[in-house]
């Protein structure tokens, strides 16, 4: 055979081409690495360039190239990193972030510029991100890799923090070039890390010191990064915690001193004083100010009266001066007062002594803080001397001087009145010696004609449907149409004027307001325009304010009868006599949507019919259940009555199975270790209610499945019940068993839809930490309303140590206690005690408060006063001394300033942690009653 031999020619042509990977390589790398040489001030401009011409991923490889090149000037890096970001932002890249602040200090590490820019896109970067393959991933973007989701907002602090740090080190040195501003503003951007995740109910958290030796690790994934909120934190004495100005940064006890210390830096620079100083204050007045009061109800209860204000104690905010406060601290609500460096009244006015913005944003915080303590002529004095300093180009701080210094008026909702009797008002007002009043009847049956003719008109292709021909205007609430009122054009839905009265008022000092009732002459049934005006010789516009009277003498109700018919129902609104030969007019609107399979617009579509009330006052009507109706009821008698625009529908019946399997399972013990055998024994029936005897599931073949704690199936096994129902489960556990809590399911095998989950639960653990039980010490017998009263929390091993090094969260909650005795009646069960009662309460009795045990059982769903939502009165951190108890005190006094007309019950709770991180749980409660039992 002919050996084949290649030509030189082929030979060389085989050679270049084997060279082509290699050549393409060192291309590549030539061009990166031109790219990286790049100067600085071309590629920079080039970037910029291409950035404003939405190439943002080209513009970030030359971005790049600057803040790795150790030649590019401190601004030109803090430049590119900048726009760095807004590129990866656009193109939806969050990554790269910590690459990139990586890179730049690598390449600049002694540069104070670069690491305070570092050290801000790290603290306002996402706080959020994945670990994956033993690294953090920053972001969620759409085809990241997926991981165990993680927040470090904990980490990008304490990075932050040490970077500051080291900038303001180098920052400190001559050679650096930082002027006084640089250093100032980085001590303030220094106070902002120190205060990430320390702010709105969390700067207790300033109290630990953040350790900026230890590298934050980004991979940990038990670190706890949610806290509760609470309020400012107290010393052991009960004190609130101030913090000091240390004499160093390194001297600092506390993250709360390092903030001081920030601050106080920042005051050395003449163009930063004032801005520092401003942040002081509104950090202590966060803290310390009356504000923290508003999350508690009692703030905003409505009295029955508006009698004097009480002088002295924690609900007195009026009574303050300038150097005290009332605020919630976390062992509860006191009055104190501050040192002048730590009263953000004196801090505030120390600022708005200055002529920049942060003087004017001072002077705001002060008529603030006089507004929220109620001092209304100091608010008005400190507004006069803000609108004389300050702009106020849009005018409204003037209409805020006008509303505390003129007069003001409003009405309280009020619901429909019976004819027959005067109609009563309640209106709030202030700075008002006398009211006029005039009374105008509505115009209803026009108000009804319009509605009618409006969904009669009513097409779809027209861009703007008015009702009533007034701009902008909807088809008011029929019931209650008060939009129809608040436009000046007010005359073409109103009749003639029927009263008009005035009536002296005597206003309260200090330009508070006061709640008056008002007894009107209007009893004739109807709807009623009342508008009230008030003003004085100062103010020559009037303030007007108009509410709506319904006064009626007829009822209408309806009932749906279940087969497409409603009952309609009409009868007299005091007697509850039937109002028979009445009318009831039915007006009905909705969407024809049927032309739409044709392309065509859907068309909106009426129904007008009536029908005559019986000699019961009742009629039956059909009603399309896709229409919306109003109905009208009108006698020869002139008596109308209306329900407004609704939906008649009625509900279909549907018989539900209540015979559903269910399942008992017992084990021979609660744990086990790996590799132990697990014995357990099930019992499976279905459940019925009634009279019948439920199904009992004998010789049927059952599957069993074991679930690990992360609901994984590690175990099946088929087997057969017994008579009773019952069947036995052996499961051998592996020696590499996962620790946790197991659980069972268990399914009929022949019938694969059948499941039965089981409340037996068992847990696999190597071995137990010691156990221990916590009790509250607290008075067994109710205390005085007023007083203070103390509990212990204690903590004891079962082998009867005390738990020590332990720490202890503990709250306290404070409710209105009722407590009502109702003798036994058969339905107990099933309506609750007292479902028999049918009396009302005697509130008009004097002293009916002082009947206890004698109040009518209020409905299920009808909420009455005593059912608000439970007042956080306490919530701090405690230790354990070495006896394993720790001691509390509370105070009852301000439930009696504010509710001392009931008793109240003070629910505890705590968590004891030991040193083995194990917690357990306990509760407890006091009553304090107002008065003594008898």
């Amino acid at each position: 055979m002919r050996k084949l031999v290649p030509s030189l020619r082929s030979q060389s042509v085989w050679a270049a081409m084997s060279l082509l990977p290699l050549l393409l390589v060192v291309w590549v790398v030539s061009v990166s690495r031109a790219i990286e040489e790049a100067d600085p001030a071309s590629a920079l401009p080039q970037a910029k360039r291409l950035m404003q011409e939405g190439n943002y991923a080209e513009a970030s490889v030359l971005f790049r190239s600057v803040i790795k090149n150790p030649d590019a000037a401190d601004k030109q890096v803090v430049e590119s990193l900048e726009s760095l970001l807004q590129c990866q932002q656009q193109l939806g890249l969050f990554s790269s972030l910590d690459n990139d602040l990586a890179s730049a200090l690598t390449a600049h590490p002694d540069s104070f510029r670069v690491l305070a820019q570092a050290a801000n896109q790290i603290q306002n970067a996402q706080h959020y991100g994945v670990v994956a393959n033993q690294q953090f991933i920053r972001g969620y973007a759409r085809g990241q890799q997926s991981g165990r989701q993680v927040n470090v907002i904990e980490q990008d602090r304490a990075q932050s923090l040490t970077w500051r740090a080291r900038a303001i080190e180098l920052a400190n040195n001559a050679d650096a070039g930082a002027n006084a501003d640089e250093l100032a503003e980085l001590h303030l951007e220094q106070a902002s890390a120190l205060q990430l995740g320390r702010s709105r109910m969390l700067e207790w958290r300033l109290q630990s010191i953040t350790d900026l030796q230890v590298v934050p690790d980004y991979l940990d994934l038990d670190s706890q990064n949610e806290v509760p909120n609470r309020p400012a934190p107290v010393t052991a004495a009960g004190d609130p915690v101030l913090y000091e100005l240390p004499s160093s940064w390194q001297a600092a006890s506390s993250d709360g001193q390092r903030l001081r210390w920030s601050l106080a830096q920042a005051e050395l620079s003449e163009n930063k004083r004032e801005e520092a100083k401003f942040r002081w204050g509104s950090f202590l007045n966060q803290q310390f100010s009356v504000d923290t009061l508003q999350q508690d109800t009692w703030l905003f209860r409505q009295h029955s009266d508006d009698g004097q204000l009480p002088e002295q104690g924690v609900s007195a905010i009026h009574t303050l001066a300038e150097t005290e406060t009332i605020a919630k601290l976390a062992n509860g609500i006191k009055r104190f007062s501050l040192p002048d460096e730590f009263n953000p009244i004196r801090v505030f006015q120390d600022v708005a002594k200055g002529k920049g913005q942060f003087a004017e944003a001072a002077a705001w915080q002060l008529i603030q803080i006089s507004l929220n303590r109620r001092q209304y002529p100091q608010a008005a004095e400190q507004l006069q001397s803000y609108l004389a300093r300050f702009d106020d180009s849009d005018s409204w701080k003037q209409k805020l001087l006008d509303s505390i210094l003129q007069p003001r008026l409003t009405f309280d909702s009020v619901p429909s009145q019976l004819a027959g009797q005067p109609a009563k008002l309640s209106m709030l007002f202030r700075n008002a010696s006398q009211v006029d009043f005039t009374a105008r009847r509505v115009d209803i049956e026009k108000i009804l004609l319009e509605t009618k003719n409006y969904y009669r008109n009513f097409r779809p292709q027209q861009a703007n449907h008015r009702f009533g021909r007034m701009a902008n205007e909807q088809v008011p609430d029929l019931t209650s149409p008060g939009s129809l009122f608040d436009a000046d054009d007010i005359d073409q839905f109103l009749l003639e004027q029927v009263a008009e009265w005035n009536q002296p008022l005597e206003p309260r000092p200090n330009h508070w307001d006061r709640r008056v009732q008002i007894d009107t002459p209007l009893s004739t049934a109807g709807l009623y325009l009342i508008e009230a005006t008030v003003g004085n010789e100062a103010q020559p516009n009037a303030q007007i304010a108009r509410i709506l009277v319904s006064i009626e003498d007829t009822a209408l109700v309806q009932k749906s009868m279940g087969d497409g018919h409603w009952l309609l129902c009409a009868s007299d609104a005091d007697s509850g006599q039937p109002v028979a030969g009445a009318n009831i007019e039915m007006f009905g609107f909705g969407w024809d949507r049927s032309q739409n399979n044709n392309g065509g617009r859907p068309k909106m579509i009426t129904e007008n019919f009536a029908a005559r009330t019986d000699i019961d006052g009742m009629a039956k009507v059909a009603a399309k259940q896709e229409l919306q109706w109003f109905s009208v009821v009108r006698t020869q008698q002139g008596r109308l009555a209306l329900l407004g625009f609704q939906q008649f529908w009625s509900q279909g019946q549907s018989s539900l199975s209540y015979a559903e399997l269910k399942a008992y399972g017992v084990s021979d013990r609660p744990m086990y270790r790996p590799g132990e055998t697990i014995q357990a024994k099930f019992w499976l029936g279905f459940a019925t209610y009634g009279d019948e005897l439920g199904e009992r599931v004998a010789n049927r073949k059952v599957t069993v499945n074991m679930l690990d704690p992360q609901g994984l199936q590690v175990a099946e096994q088929q087997l057969t019940t017994d008579d009773y129902g019952g069947c036995e489960l052996d499961v051998p556990l592996a020696e590499a068993a996962a620790l946790g809590r197991y659980s069972f399911q268990l399914r009929l095998a022949d019938a694969p839809n059948t499941f039965a989950t089981t409340s037996l639960a068992i847990r696999v653990e190597e071995y137990r930490k010691p156990e221990f039980e916590v009790n509250i010490l607290a008075p067994e017998k109710p205390v005085a309303l007023g007083e203070t009263f103390e509990a212990r929390v204690e903590a004891k091993y079962y082998f009867g140590a005390p738990v020590t090094e332990a720490e202890v969260s503990v709250k306290v909650e404070r409710s209105t206690y009722r407590e009502s005795f109702y003798p036994w009646a058969p339905y107990d069960w099933c309506y609750g005690p007292g479902y028999w009662w049918f009396a009302e309460d005697y509130t008009w009795y004097p002293n009916w408060r002082g009947w206890f045990g004698c109040v009518a059982p209020s409905p299920i769903g009808r909420p009455f006063w005593g059912n608000e939502p439970s007042e956080l009165v306490l919530e701090q951190q405690l230790e354990l001394d070495s006896t394993g108890i720790a001691k509390l005190k509370i105070d009852t006094a301000l439930a009696k300033a504010i509710y001392g007309d009931s008793d109240h019950k003070y629910s505890i709770t705590v968590e004891v942690r030991d040193a083995s991180r194990r917690t357990i749980t306990a509760s407890g409660s006091v009553i304090a009653a107002q008065e003594p039992f008898k």
